[in-house]
């Protein structure tokens, strides 16, 4: 109910009575309440929304066994630093990882062991990365990280600190997992495809050389 009242006073200023009127609310009131649920209901809707696409965009953007980026990701990624590195002239630099005798460690302790190697590889390395720097699956046991304002020789110390830490860290019922790295700063106005057949043979190098180890790709003579 929706009352008003007010008091009747006599010349004296002595109350002498309650005037009042009361008007029957309940379907204002109702109307009320369901405007409110429904714009509860819509906002929990917008935000199960919002919720999904930003799932979606996860799930467009990420490898679903390590969570890290996927190849269409670093595809995007990588033009993007391109087209940065062209306009302000930044160094940019690639390493391509490949962990040793994979197909051994699937054959011998399984695929779920495997994948376990590939996971535990990716969580341990990306810790070790900059904040700005990127790290995805290039594709089975391949793994990319970019390096956006780095030398070739930044990159390769870090890809040595990388190389390090999984030879001297075991997986857990594995035991012992190392990998391969090649490394190659991009050069200026270097197409994509001719930077990355250049970080792919520095990779090659490493394994041809007896694995566990990382190769740097040469950069140009001056001039």
């Amino acid at each position: 109910m929706d009352v008003i009242a007010l008091p009747v006073l006599d010349e004296q200023g002595t109350f002498l009575e309650l005037l009042g009127v009361s008007r029957d609310i309940t379907e204002r009131k109702r109307t009320a309440l369901e405007l409110q649920q429904a714009r509860a209901d819509a906002e929990a809707a917008n935000r199960a929304l919002l919720a999904a696409n930003r799932a979606l965009e996860r799930l467009a953007s990420t490898d679903g066994l390590t969570g890290l980026w996927n190849r269409r990701e670093l595809d995007e990624r990588v033009r993007r630093e391109i087209d940065r590195a062209d306009r302000y002239g930044d160094d940019l630099s690639l390493v391509l990882y490949d962990i040793d005798h994979f197909k051994t460690i699937n054959d011998r302790f399984g695929h779920p062991a495997g994948d376990r190697v590939l996971v535990e590889l990716g969580r341990r390395l990306r810790s070790q990365l900059r904040e700005s720097d990127g790290l995805g699956r290039w594709g089975g046991e391949e793994f990319l990280v970019l390096m956006p304002h780095s030398s070739g020789e930044e990159a390769r110390r870090l890809a040595e600190k990388l190389r390090r830490l999984v030879a001297e860290t075991p997986v857990e019922d594995v035991g012992t997992v190392t990998a391969s790295f090649g490394v190659a700063q991009r050069r200026p106005q270097e197409p994509a495809e001719a930077w990355f057949r250049r970080v792919d043979g520095a990779l090659y190098r490493a394994k041809q050389a007896g694995r566990n180890r990382v190769e740097l790709d040469p950069e140009p003579p001056a001039g």
